[in-house]
């Protein structure tokens, strides 16, 4: 088993990293690029599965995030309950929930415009 421990330099640079101001445009989420990419394959309805797809995933990650603030909010006292540590915990819960089901409402926006044009393409045939 290994033990590891915070030296005085890691420590100086994390107080600094924490002081710094959010960390912005760090976080990659690759199927954004896929889905840039999806053009190259010319079919829509690959493009209709792959939403479908992404919008499973969002809508099981969403729903898992969900249970696991419901059940930090039914923690008696919450918030002012939480130690310290398990109060910066949960803020980036919440934020981490919000982001994820605000994700999920764009991929239906998204699915709802692949269909409109899906519909489109289908008339003019």
């Amino acid at each position: 088993r290994r033990v590891y421990k915070r030296t005085t330099k890691g420590e100086k640079e994390l107080f600094q990293w924490l002081r710094s101001g959010p960390a912005m445009g760090t976080e990659r989420f690759a199927y954004i690029g896929q889905l840039i990419y999806m053009s190259q394959l010319n079919d829509l309805d690959a493009t209709r599965e792959f939403l479908v797809r992404l919008r499973a995933d969002l809508a099981e990650r969403t729903q898992f995030l969900k249970s696991v603030h419901k059940a930090v909010e039914e923690i008696p006292g919450f918030p002012d309950a939480l130690e310290e540590a398990d109060f910066h915990n949960y803020l980036a819960l919440h934020i981490g929930v919000e982001t994820t089901a605000a994700r999920l409402r764009a991929c239906d926006a998204c699915l709802r415009m692949v269909q409109r044009r899906l519909q489109r393409e289908a008339s003019h045939v």
